[in-house]
């Protein structure tokens, strides 16, 4: 299927920098910044914006240190999904979890 035009370019960006978070554990602006350069061009003042505003939103604590910030993560990937799927369930489906289940059923990756 094709990739949803729902949720904008940020909210899947931001998605993008939590899974370095979580995968990599305690990070510095620089760490985010070479994994995704490794992807695409991204300017190193956009992975500072974006950790910072993940920091005052809650979903990342930042400790500052002599060499910079680091930044780990606050909440699971697991409760941010569980999250994500109860706003899908009530605002999109209206409720209704079974064609979510059958999708899930039928995903493989």
């Amino acid at each position: 299927p094709p990739r949803s035009t729902l949720f904008p370019y940020t909210t899947l960006f931001r998605s993008e920098v939590m899974r370095i978070v979580w995968d990599k554990g305690d990070v510095k602006v620089r760490d985010v910044y070479e994994e995704l350069r490794l992807r695409r061009r991204i300017a190193y003042t956009t992975v500072m914006s974006v950790l910072r505003n993940l920091h005052v939103k809650g979903l990342l604590d930042q400790d500052k240190e002599p060499s910079g910030y680091i930044y780990r993560a606050i909440v699971s990937d697991v409760d941010v999904a569980k999250g994500i799927l109860d706003d899908v369930v009530e605002k999109i489906m209206g409720g209704r979890v079974e064609p979510l289940q059958a999708y899930l059923d039928s995903y493989r990756k």
